[in-house]
Parts: C-alpha cells; sequence; structure tokens
C-alpha cells in the first residue's frame, strides 16, 4: 500500500511504525494540519488530586501496520515514592508478523534488579516493571555506537549539547505471536539511596 501524504522518504528508516505526516515536512497552514496530520483522538481524561488519566486512540498514527491501537496513561503522584505513571497499550496489527514493541528511552544504561529494571539519573531513578505481556522479551540496546540504533544502523547526532543524547532504549515485545498484543509498564520514581 502506497503511503499517503508522500510521507516516507526513499532511504528513512521506519522505526516504531509510526506515521510521518507529509514526510515530515511542518504544516504550512491550519487547513493542512487539519487535513494531512491528524494521529490520534483523546477518548478520555480525568484529573484529581491523586490521579490524571488520559485515553487515547493512536490508529490513526499506525494506520499502516495496525488495525486499532488504543493507549492509556495513568499518572499517580502520591503513589511510591514520588509518583507512578502506568502506561497500558491495546495494539491490534494487521498482520502476524507485524511485532508491537514498547520502546524506554535511557538518558543513563538501565540495569535489572530483580524483576525490574532500573535507570539511575543524578538523585532520582526510574524503577520499570513490566506488568504485560506476561512473555515479555525485554531487551536493552544502547551504549556507545548504539544510541539512536534503527534496523542496524545508528542515526546518531553531533549537536549532542541541544539534543537529549542519551544511552538508548529498553525494547519490550511479546514471545507469543499474534495480531492482539496487550503492554503494560508501570514506571515508578524514586530517590536515589543516599551512601
Amino acid at each position: 500500500q502506497k503511503p499517503l501524504y508522500d510521507e516516507w522518504k526513499d532511504g528513512a528508516a521506519y522505526d516504531g511504525g509510526a506515521r510521518r505526516p507529509c514526510a515530515g515536512k511542518e504544516p504550512k497552514t491550519l487547513e493542512a494540519w487539519q487535513e494531512n496530520y491528524k494521529m490520534s483522538t483523546v477518548l478520555s481524561h480525568t484529573e484529581s488530586d491523586s490521579l490524571c488519566e488520559i485515553v487515547g486512540d493512536m490508529t490513526e498514527a499506525y494506520s499502516y501496520t495496525c488495525n486499532s491501537v488504543i493507549r492509556k496513561m495513568r499518572w499517580e503522584p502520591l503513589k511510591g515514592d514520588c509518583g507512578v505513571l502506568t502506561v497500558e497499550d491495546k495494539v491490534e496489527t494487521k498482520s502476524d508478523t507485524m511485532v508491537p514493541a514498547f520502546h524506554i528511552h535511557c538518558q543513563t544504561e538501565p540495569q535489572r534488579v530483580g524483576d525490574s529494571i532500573v535507570i539511575n539519573n543524578e538523585g532520582y531513578k526510574l524503577i520499570c516493571r513490566v506488568i504485560a505481556p506476561e512473555n515479555a522479551c525485554v531487551e536493552f540496546i544502547g551504549g556507545e555506537g548504539r544510541e539512536f540504533l534503527v534496523d542496524g544502523v545508528n542515526y546518531d547526532t553531533s549537536v549532542k549539547e541541544t539534543t537529549e543524547y542519551g544511552w538508548g532504549q529498553i525494547v519490550v515485545t511479546d514471545k507469543a505471536k499474534g495480531t492482539h498484543t496487550a503492554f503494560k509498564v508501570e514506571m515508578e520514581i524514586a530517590k536515589k539511596e543516599r551512601s
């Protein structure tokens, strides 16, 4: 299927399957933005002192590879040490050859600590717990020369002072094959223990 709106440049990496409206060009008018750049729809939103939750339909962003992509993000600032963000994705791909993935980008090298993944950064740490899929494959991809690795090519930047430059990413996939995948990842912000 030929992508709409000339979205893919020759030789462009296909990272994650999300559309790149109009080959990554900025819209020139509000009308152009409304016609060609819509990527998601908010289905629900709730907010209180103890909970902020948003549910979105992101199917349009992944329309070439998926029949449906629904994301729920829940922020609970009073839970845990310094708050917990839980992200849930329900993905239905167009083919069982497509492999949905959940990416966590890291500024520093992650570590496995029991059933959790810990990312340290200055005085805090992010404790990631993969709750679903049950048969998750968790891969660390990063380090020197692999910070921005896509399909075997590292898309490095020479302007490190003004970019979010870091170690790399954690990629979660489901070992079970099929067209339906559910991800649930809990990320707790905690203060690092002082030594």
